[in-house]
């Protein structure tokens, strides 16, 4: 009996062999309680491990989300910055210290939305401008950067949602914690 099989060993390796190989050739019963497993009664047919071997492989997979997500989490703490994507407006640069820069072509775009909201400018209002000005939106800058970018079609005009999405990006506020949220409301 064992009270989870994410807890009985530290390594998904040493877990399988155990549990999976070494008590099952033996025939000793299996009952994992947070697992609501019992190889008497959970498996299909007496004698195979299917299920076993199904909680054991996701565990592990769990078990690498947690390490990765930490690491990701003390990378953050320590100011260290991976992006998947840059923020509109930036380029990337590994050698540079911040790994940012301004992007020469989109940076006043994102001046002029801020200086717009601040001034009292809705969203869509904004949007609408920069379409007119023939801004380039995000998902066309990413695709001009050579990102794979999970659309089939960049939309070639500006959406009230990208806008928004850069007015809540802290990124834009002078912290390096790339995709948080910050709540901006308008002044009243």
């Amino acid at each position: 009996m064992i009270t989870s099989v994410e807890t009985f060993a530290k390594d998904h390796v040493e877990c399988r062999y155990y549990l999976v190989h070494t008590f099952a050739a033996m025939g000793i019963r299996i009952i994992s309680i947070l697992d609501n497993y019992d190889s008497a009664i959970s498996e299909p047919e007496s004698g195979t491990y299917g299920k076993l071997e199904e909680l054991v492989t996701n565990a592990d997979y769990f078990a690498r989300s947690r390490l990765l997500s930490s690491k990701a989490k003390q990378k953050k703490i320590n100011g260290q910055l991976e992006l998947t994507f840059t923020p509109y407006g930036y380029l990337y640069d590994p050698d540079s210290p911040v790994n940012l820069y301004p992007d020469p072509k989109t940076a006043d775009y994102v001046r002029y939305i801020f200086s717009e909201f601040l001034s009292g400018t809705n969203r869509n209002q904004i949007a609408r401008a920069l379409t007119q000005m023939g801004a380039t939106s995000p998902s066309q800058r990413k695709i001009e950067l050579g990102y794979e970018y999970r659309r089939d079609v960049a939309k070639d005009y500006w959406q009230s949602g990208s806008v928004n999405q850069i007015l809540h990006n802290r990124m834009y506020a002078g912290c390096r914690c790339y995709n948080d949220t910050l709540q901006i409301r308008k002044k009243e």
